[in-house]
């Protein structure tokens, strides 16, 4: 009941905080994660749909990062601007 209770509260803050889409892309990692078994072990059958899962989650956490960084370069200012 208290992990219920705790899962309702971090989206509820998400959802105030950040907005819809990033409870919406939460909840889709999250249930990605926990339906698909992972594994390190590249023997196991399964070993690919992991590895395509690993990689989705990172490249729309990247393409996120692209997104909300603008105009501005990707890695910041240069220190001697």
């Amino acid at each position: 009941m208290t992990i219920v209770f705790l899962g309702i509260v971090l989206m509820y803050g998400v959802r105030l905080r950040f907005g819809l889409l990033a409870v919406v892309v939460t909840f889709y990692t999250f249930l990605s994660l926990e339906i698909f078994p992972l594994t390190t072990d590249l023997a196991r059958p399964y070993a690919g749909t992991s590895m395509m899962l690993v990689i989705a989650v990172v490249v729309v956490s990247m393409y996120g990062y692209y997104a909300s960084r603008g105009d501005e370069p990707i890695f910041g200012r240069a220190i001697l601007d």
